[in-house]
């Protein structure tokens, strides 16, 4: 059941307890020191990139979900808290507490993801220590990629860098310009081509939009006021044409059409992942959104519909709740690759440990008995039984739904018996929960 509520202007969505449309399972985890940040590699997404604080950078393999595996490690600075992958290259941030005012920028060649090669390095300015006052750090997402102009991107410390990557030996700043009024420093970046969006650590000036058309510098053009004063995180994120920004406890995650370089906010929705914690951090992938807290609470949003979003899942890692704080980092959320598949993989994480959660559990639609085959008669066979003969459950009853109408009935062995007989359409997966 979702409830509206009209405040401040703004459509906000409350989302009563439901049971869970999707499956959550953690499927493995992995010990690290003081992990803050993942990147998921784009060449290959069975590939992470995690910024461990003061143990480096670790490249980890995922292939095997519960036995995620540490295949190389750097220590290029003090302390990592920051990687962006794009192609076969990686940049990497790391700061020192006792050099408080520089932070380094390394470009590394991740062509063989188990040897890292340093390319080059640059020293910029520093996003001061603890960037918004987070204990441990909160990094947040300093640094994106300029879609507009290939081999430049933006760096966020107390104002914007561009960054001139296109000789990885030797990067350059291309510009740099305060961030806005009072120049506070970055806690997320998104860039959509046309327009850069910047969340700051400010409480009463939390988001900025700046106009990029007039290269080669950016003007900043509009400005998100919530005049509601709390610890904001500001993080972001963009899909569907949307930008979503955690707002204050009372607007939750604002929903911004990004149209223009401007902050045309449409609406908004909870953040609320318990009773006593709210997201600071959001991922988004395909159509969904995961909202996570440093308590360690996280929950998954269709956002199909950015402005009527539904709620999937939620859970809580291990080590969180509300006195035990997680201290969770920037997590990734990632989709399967099967056609027609409904699920997706977040890893999360967590300072001492990073953690891989799997929501929803259908990979190949149709296959009932979960023999890895594609829809067939031993499918059709299994589902007779089971609703006949009360034989044994699906193990994945999304997969089992073929018809994918959130059940598995008679309707999906009618349904198997069409496809594999007459030709019938292609099954597709469900949301059953179970």
């Amino acid at each position: 059941m979702i409830r509206r509520l009209l405040i401040a202007g703004l459509l906000v969505c409350v989302f009563s307890t439901t049971a869970s449309a999707f499956r959550v399972t953690e499927r493995g985890s992995l010990p690290m020191s003081s992990a803050s940040h993942v990147d998921v590699w784009q060449e290959n997404p069975d590939i992470l990139f995690v910024a461990d604080g003061s143990a480096g950078l670790k490249v980890v393999d995922v292939s095997d979900l519960s036995n995620p595996t540490i295949i190389a490690s750097r220590q290029p600075g003090a302390s990592t808290y920051f990687t962006l992958s794009y192609a076969t290259t990686l940049y990497v941030l790391t700061y020192s507490e006792a050099v408080v005012t520089r932070d380094t920028f390394f470009v590394f060649d991740v062509t063989n993801p188990a040897s890292p090669d340093l390319l080059g390095s640059l020293d910029v300015a520093s996003s001061d220590g603890l960037l918004c006052g987070a204990s441990p750090p909160d990094y947040g997402i300093p640094l994106v990629m300029d879609n507009a102009f290939p081999g430049r991107l933006f760096y966020g410390g107390g104002g914007i860098d561009e960054i001139d990557v296109n000789d990885p030996a030797n990067p350059v700043i291309f510009f740099a310009q305060p961030a806005g009024p009072g120049a506070w420093p970055i806690r997320s970046l998104v860039d959509v081509s046309f327009a850069l969006y910047a969340g700051t650590c400010s409480d009463l000036t939390p988001a900025y939009s700046f106009n990029k058309t007039k290269h080669p510098h950016i003007v900043l053009e509009n400005t998100l006021n919530d005049n509601n004063v709390r610890d904001h995180t500001n993080d972001m994120a963009f899909g569907m044409g949307y930008l979503f920004h955690i707002g204050t406890h009372l607007t939750g995650v604002e929903v911004v059409h990004v149209l223009s370089p401007s902050l045309d906010v449409q609406g908004a929705f909870s953040s609320s992942l318990s009773d006593y914690s709210s997201a600071d951090y959001l991922a988004y992938a395909d159509s969904m959104l995961l909202l996570a807290s440093s308590y360690g609470f996280y929950g998954l949003l269709d956002v199909t519909d950015a402005l009527n979003p539904v709620r999937l899942a939620e859970d809580t890692l291990p080590e969180g709740g509300e006195n035990t704080p997680a201290f969770l980092g920037d997590p990734e959320l990632v989709s399967d690759a099967t056609p027609n598949s409904y699920t997706y993989y977040a890893y999360m994480p967590a300072g001492d440990s990073l953690h891989i959660v799997q929501f929803g559990c259908c990979s190949t639609p149709g296959d009932a008995n979960n023999d890895g085959a594609f829809m067939n008669i031993a499918d059709v066979t299994f589902g007779i039984a089971r609703i006949f003969s009360g034989g044994p459950p699906p193990p994945c009853a999304d997969q089992a739904d073929a018809n994918g109408d959130n059940a598995f009935n008679i309707a999906d062995v009618t349904f198997g018996i069409a496809r594999i007989f007459s030709g019938g359409p292609a099954p597709t997966c469900g949301r059953t929960g179970e």
